[in-house]
Order: C-alpha cells, then structure tokens, then sequence
C-alpha cells in the first residue's frame, strides 16, 4: 500500500509531464487512493471487496485502452476488443452476482490479469525491438515492465486464491509474494515516470 501511495504521490508531482498520457496517470492515482481508502475501511472494520472489484475492472478498461489501438481497423485489433468486451461483461457479471456476498470476483480478476499481462508484454517486446533510446533510459520501458511485472503475479495470485490452492498457508504465501512484487513494480513505474519527465520522446508507445 506505501508504494502505492508513492506512485500514486510522485504521478501527482509530476502531472504536467505525465499530461501526454493521462490514462497512465489516472491509473497510478487511482491504485494510490483505491489503496490508501481501502486500507482505512479495513482499519475501521468496513467491508470494502466491492470497491476491489470495481476497481480492477476500471483498471482494466484503463489500462486495455493504453495498450491497444482501439481505433485501428486491423482484424487482430477487432478480436482483442471482443475478447476484452468478453471480459469486461463477465467481471460485470460476477461483481454484481457477488454484490451481496462479499467476496472477491477471483476468475474475473485474474482474467483481467493475465489479458493486461499479455498485452503489456506484446507491447514490450515490440517497444524493445524498436525504440532508438537506451532501455535503461526509456520511460516505456520502465512503464511496461512494471506493469507486466505486476499483472502476471496478479494473475498467478488471484487465479489459484479460487481455482487451485486450498492451504490457507500456501495462499497466504502466493499473497505475500504479491506484496513483495508490488513493492518492487511500483518502484519500475516510479522510475519510469522519472524518466519520462526527462525524455520527451516517450511519450507515446
């Protein structure tokens, strides 16, 4: 949660660069102040799942709308749209079919997971092949490793929470894991804003 609110602290400082991309910049905040409030609910007792669940699927759409050319007339873009509508309409279903049970929408989320970590990781690749900036310099890079980073230990966590480990010790353990790589994609995203702040042609992927 610290790291988040971090990142979600310096996307704020940095805004004015950050104004190229504002659906990277919404998502960092939002991840700070989804975070921050829902650890003050829990502080004082208040179930908070739905605001979880609620907040992945505006992730998603955030971060779907990022990685993807939605206006491109490409067919592979077209299937990407359908396979994520098909998504998006599920974790829909799910959130309002668990509305009243107070539980988290585990398949959704963790479809959402592995969806947003193929496409930051097709992008990835592709920004690698062809950027003319050092990597270690490129803010994209920075930007779509940690999101990678994060996205695929997500779905890994959230997609055995339901599906495959019944040890509350080994569950526990996956959600630990899932904090340490929090921490450390959240510290790559924090880099990556720094430079993008000093490298104007990052801007876009």
């Amino acid at each position: 949660m610290v790291f988040s609110l971090l990142l979600a602290s310096y996307a704020l400082i940095n805004r004015d660069c950050l104004s190229s991309v504002p659906l990277l910049f919404y998502s960092f905040v939002l991840s700070g102040v989804v975070d921050g409030g829902t650890a003050i609910m829990a502080w004082f007792g208040i179930v908070n799942l739905d605001i979880i669940n609620i907040y992945f699927i505006v992730q998603f759409v955030l971060l779907y709308v990022l990685l993807t050319d939605i206006y491109s007339g490409r067919w592979f873009n077209r299937v990407l749209f359908i396979l994520a509508l098909g998504v998006l309409f599920f974790s829909i279903y799910e959130t309002y079919d668990l509305f009243h049970k107070q539980k988290f929408t585990s398949k959704a989320i963790a479809m959402q997971c592995v969806f947003i970590t193929l496409l930051s990781a097709a992008r990835l690749i592709g920004h690698s092949l062809n950027t003319t900036n050092m990597l270690a310099k490129d803010a994209w890079f920075y930007f779509l490793s940690g999101l990678l980073l994060y996205y695929s230990i997500s779905a890994l966590t959230f997609g055995t929470a339901e599906l495959v480990v019944k040890s509350v010790t080994i569950r526990e353990f996956t959600w630990f894991i899932n904090s340490v790589i929090s921490i450390i994609s959240n510290t790559i995203l924090i880099a990556g804003i720094k430079w993008h702040r000093q490298t104007s042609s990052s801007r876009y992927i």
